[in-house]
């Protein structure tokens, strides 16, 4: 992933690109045709399915901690949302 995201930068520095740019670029920087992870994460509504079909197992996903940062920033919504900030 990070090697993409470099090439990306490389590629179009001080410039944009497509969706279409993003996915050739992954399709060249790994090797292989990417469309059905794409299709999946860009395309498709809703989360992707979790279960052998797609192997991605339930057990596996795991929710991320909260960042330690978070009470805080809620903190920081909730004043804002009292002062009509």
């Amino acid at each position: 992933m990070f090697r993409l995201l470099r090439a990306w930068v490389a590629e179009h520095r001080y410039g944009n690109g497509t969706i279409a740019d993003f996915i050739a670029l992954a399709d060249r920087v790994s090797g292989k045709r990417l469309d059905p992870l794409f299709e999946t994460w860009l395309f498709t509504r809703g989360k992707p399915a979790l279960g052998p079909a797609t192997g991605l197992s339930f057990g596996a996903v795991r929710p991320a901690p909260e960042p330690a940062s978070y009470p805080v920033l809620r903190r920081t919504h909730e004043l804002l949302a009292r002062s009509g900030g």
